[in-house]
């Protein structure tokens, strides 16, 4: 009888907490949009990704050692070698975000911030002003258009975010059950992210004052 590998603790609620919410708030904004009358209601969940989006960019400098930047991003030439050597079946194993996995994440992020930010200097010219509006009034019909067309490629990378994860399925690795509870198998190998024995978790509540400080803090800024 095979005996089952043990369960590593990877992704911290504070990064699955921002993994989830973006697709949900992404669809919501798109959603509300194209209804009439709900442009407050697109306002305030672009205000609401807004704080969770500080959080997880804070949360990738302070949180979990498999959260943090510093630890996931790798250099355009390793990450080039990653993906040929996946092609070729021949990659080596990491137990948190994979190369090519660590730039989606900074696209993701970056398109975001740049949607809040648009979306925060545009008009509607009936209900809605953003609370950068008045400072950037000038640049206002480019951020509009800047807005609709991010969306757009926004959209094409969270379509790319879902192909790689299939693709990692039909490979064998199943990538969206341990980003809803947290836990990776034990790697037969040491992960080239280091040895999950080593890394360390950041406590709870300094996720949770720094999720609810970014949000108030943005609503109270608004």
């Amino acid at each position: 009888m095979k005996t089952q590998a043990p369960k590593i603790l990877v992704w911290d609620w504070a990064v699955r907490l921002g993994h989830w919410s973006f697709p949900l708030l992404i669809g919501f904004l798109w959603f509300s949009i194209e209804v009439q009358d709900w442009m407050m209601w697109h306002a305030r969940a672009g205000y609401l990704l807004l704080g969770i989006l500080l959080g997880r960019i804070i949360w990738g400098f302070v949180g979990s050692d498999y959260a943090r930047f510093v630890n996931f991003i790798r250099c355009p030439r390793t990450s080039l070698s990653y993906a040929l050597a996946w092609v070729r079946h021949r990659e080596a194993p990491y137990l948190g975000h994979n190369p090519l996995g660590a730039w989606m994440v900074l696209l993701l992020l970056g398109m975001m911030l740049l949607q809040v930010i648009t979306g925060m200097g545009s008009t509607d010219d009936i209900l809605f002003e953003g609370p950068l509006y008045a400072t950037l009034s000038d640049w206002s019909d480019t951020l509009i258009w800047l807005h609709a067309l991010n969306f757009n490629f926004l959209l094409a990378a969270v379509g790319l975010h879902v192909l790689a994860v299939l693709a990692h399925k039909f490979r064998g690795e199943d990538l969206v059950k341990p980003m809803l509870h947290g836990y990776k198998p034990q790697p037969e190998q040491t992960p080239m992210d280091g040895d999950p024995a080593q890394a360390k978790t950041a406590p709870w509540w300094l996720a949770l004052l720094i999720y609810a400080g970014c949000i108030m803090g943005v609503f109270w800024w608004v």
